[in-house]
């Protein structure tokens, strides 16, 4: 059986109520990474190839797929997308102030919950490869 991606988020969640830096970090990735990887496996489902070698790694070629949809629903899922990545890189590699990022992390979860809902509402064609 397939691992459900969703339970990156619900994990997200649980580590906000923590509070601590470390947790913060860990929810914006988590919850990326839930919808990273929900988004994924569609785009190959639909015949989207993935070569790590070009655009940026994998991340931007699958956020990139979505953006050059001819859905106005599906190229902003695409911008989104992307603008998760960079969340998740900067809680991932920089310091940054502690606020910020416990403000950050909890609407990036948020974010991620209403993208998981429109990619699950998306014409099922999309993204096209």
């Amino acid at each position: 059986m397939a691992f459900d991606w969703h339970e990156f988020l619900v994990l997200a969640e649980r580590l906000l109520e923590s509070r601590s830096e470390a947790a913060c970090r860990s929810a914006i990735s988590r919850a990326y990474y839930s919808i990273y990887n929900q988004a994924s496996e569609r785009a190959q489902r639909n015949d989207c190839k993935f070569d790590p070698t070009l655009d940026g790694g994998m991340h931007k070629r699958c956020w990139g797929f979505y953006r050059k949809g001819p859905d106005p629903n599906c190229v902003q899922l695409g911008v989104d997308g992307d603008r998760l990545r960079e969340s998740r890189v900067r809680a991932d590699y920089k310091s940054g102030e502690y606020r910020r990022l416990q403000e950050e992390a909890a609407q990036i979860v948020k974010d991620v919950r209403l993208l998981a809902a429109k990619l699950a509402a998306l014409d099922p064609r999309y993204p096209l490869p």
